[in-house]
């Protein structure tokens, strides 16, 4: 039985955020089903920390994000949801070291010359959701 008190239009939700965290993240609804909602968020370097990953930061955004939109879609008429009051994230250190050092600068120009896109997204997949 799903969960949905209301259409769910993956297109409609990705526009929800123009304007927002969102948007600017490129955060793109790409799926649902009974009872879940799937979103992706392009790793690139706009979401990179100072030393070429994925911010931790990021991640949270994105988790925050498709919960609170899941949250909305599935509140009863008449009731509001409410955003996270706590979001308990633990970033695990490396097992080497406690800092990193910055990656070689090779290997991040290498990409560049190559042409190939730093990009990397979650695969969408088909849904009984309007797209």
């Amino acid at each position: 039985m799903a969960i949905w008190t209301r259409p769910i239009d993956l297109d409609q939700l990705t526009a929800m955020g123009r304007g927002n965290l969102q948007g600017l993240l490129d955060i793109q609804f790409t799926g649902c089903g009974e009872d879940w909602l799937r979103a992706r968020m392009p790793v690139t370097e706009r979401v990179h920390q100072p030393f070429g990953r994925l911010h931790g930061g990021a991640s949270v955004v994105l988790a925050e994000t498709v919960a609170s939109v899941a949250g909305a879609m599935a509140v009863p008429d008449g009731k509001v949801t409410v955003g996270s009051i706590s979001t308990p994230i633990m970033f695990v250190p490396p097992a080497a070291a406690m800092s990193m050092p910055p990656p070689p600068p090779s290997r991040l120009a290498a990409r560049r010359r190559s042409g190939r896109s730093a990009s990397r997204t979650m695969p969408a997949s088909s849904s009984a959701c309007r797209a």
